[in-house]
């Protein structure tokens, strides 16, 4: 499963600044939104595609010069690098315009979500009872959150500053986790898609 879900994760990572905007196509969805069939039929349909395309540049050094560090072999970060010095960044761009994505951002943002959604749905298979833990463990902790919050505000020392900041950075982990545990949801008909799309990209690879 290691090699299965590893073909996935490499699309996340990804280099930021190759974003470019078109009207009337998916945008960066929203922290609060939840995750739409639509984004998830979008995603899929890039997918084998744009592995297609990176798996050309994230191999051997081809067009960078042979001083330029470069990230791994076999990540987005080597490709769009790679791409970047071969002058074929539009390309990547258009295709993912051509499935129905304003921005690079948005695609990058789409995957991520469904990243974290197929977990909790990899979770909820191999272990149900510790997914009943952890949401239980998360309603504790956005109760202890609260409590403490409106105490801390009350201080104005540093050391009150600093736990309240520790404080909002767990919470925006728990509202991710919750927002995947929605997402999970609307990926869920899709899950065996995604899966077999998976091990395609990997057979492809090799």
């Amino acid at each position: 499963m290691t090699r299965l879900f590893s073909v996935f994760l490499l699309a996340l990572t990804l280099a930021s600044g190759c974003a470019t905007q078109t009207k009337n196509i998916e945008q960066v969805p929203t922290a609060q939104s939840t995750l739409t069939h639509t984004q998830v039929e979008r995603y899929l349909n890039a997918y084998l595609p744009v592995q297609a395309m990176a798996s050309a540049y994230w191999g051997k050094r081809r067009f960078t010069p042979p001083n330029k560090m470069l990230p791994p072999k076999g990540t987005f970060e080597r490709a769009i690098a790679e791409m970047r010095a071969a002058g074929t960044l539009p390309d990547f761009e258009n295709l993912l315009q051509s499935h129905g994505f304003g921005s690079f951002e948005a695609w990058k943002q789409t995957g991520q979500r469904i990243s974290f959604a197929y977990m909790t749905l990899r979770m909820e298979s191999r272990d149900p009872a510790g997914l009943i833990l952890k949401r239980q463990a998360q309603s504790k902790q956005l109760a202890m959150i609260s409590e403490h919050r409106a105490k801390l505000r009350a201080r104005q020392d540093k050391p009150s500053r600093l736990q309240l900041e520790s404080l909002e950075l767990r919470q925006k982990e728990l509202d991710r986790e919750i927002l995947a545990d929605i997402d999970a949801e609307v990926l869920r008909p899709y899950r065996a898609q995604f899966e077999g799309m998976n091990k395609q990209a990997i057979r492809r690879g090799q």
